[in-house]
């Protein structure tokens, strides 16, 4: 059940990721001298996900969070021939598409 359970918890965090960014978006004002990135990856949303171990990254391009993908790589290293590895390692292209940009 395992890999089942961890494509549920990184499909939640990338559904997460969404409301984060707007929330965080909503807060930045014009005024602010670090860099966008960093106000949006130490925005305090993220710290009850940061104390579970999930962790998201940012696009610069469409300023936006997205969930880092640590449990779709996790499936994939653990569980190799599981159908749910084959959905990861679509996820984990999607996700270094969007941030390699």
């Amino acid at each position: 059940m395992r890999p089942e359970v961890l494509l549920i918890l990184g499909d939640a965090a990338e559904l997460a990721s969404e409301k984060l960014s707007r929330d965080a978006g909503k807060r930045l004002g014009g005024g602010e001298t670090a860099p966008e990135f960093s106000y949006f990856l130490n925005y305090s949303g993220l710290d009850r996900y940061n104390r579970q171990g999930v962790f998201f990254v940012f696009d610069k391009q469409s300023r936006r969070l997205h969930y880092d993908g640590g449990a779709w790589r996790e499936i994939v290293r653990r569980f190799p021939s599981s159908q749910q590895a084959i959905q990861s390692k679509q996820r984990l292209e999607r996700l270094s598409e969007l941030t390699t940009r």
